[in-house]
């Protein structure tokens, strides 16, 4: 039986510009998994971010302050390990890399969250991947190993976009 894994990557600074596109779109798409750049990253940077989370109807995946991103996920995803690297082959100013191992309905998924390239150096053999941002820009969505994209494309929020897509193994 498939899986459906709903994920959204969207820009921080949005939320905090237009909080109630953001809301709106957050609830019309009900992602499972949100990766946020442009987040926080200075004083008080855990507060603000688990503020940003809650806004959103949801709650912070990653806890360290790693190049302005982070995952807020629902709670049905069941967060088994986190992990923050640096790209070596990064071709952008930022090398940050976030990778999230979890459960979700008894399947176990992998995301990885890369600032620029190089995310696809994280991705896992074993488990089907989801990659966002990197070199496509930081709402870019793609998939490794034995993922079938259902459906993506961007959201449109006042002047800005975020991406959305539904994936199932």
């Amino acid at each position: 039986m498939s899986e459906q894994l709903r994920v959204m990557a969207i820009d921080a600074r949005l939320v905090d510009r237009e909080p109630g596109a953001a809301l709106t779109a957050v609830a019309e798409h009900r992602p499972d998994l949100v990766a946020l750049s442009g987040a926080p990253r200075y004083q008080r940077w855990r507060s603000k971010r688990a503020k940003l989370a809650r806004e959103l109807g949801l709650v912070v995946a990653t806890a360290d302050r790693v190049g302005g991103m982070f995952v807020a996920t629902t709670l049905r995803v069941d967060i088994k390990e986190t992990t923050f690297a640096l790209s070596s082959s990064s071709a952008g100013a930022s090398p940050a890399v976030i990778t999230v191992t979890f459960d979700l309905s008894g399947h176990r998924w992998r995301l990885v969250v890369a600032a620029t390239g190089g995310a696809a150096e994280f991705a896992d053999s074993d488990l089907p991947t989801v990659i966002v941002g990197g070199v496509g820009g930081p709402t870019a969505i793609s998939v490794e190993r034995s993922v079938t994209v259902e459906s993506c494309g961007p959201v449109p929020i006042a002047g800005s976009t975020a991406t959305f897509a539904v994936l199932t193994r």
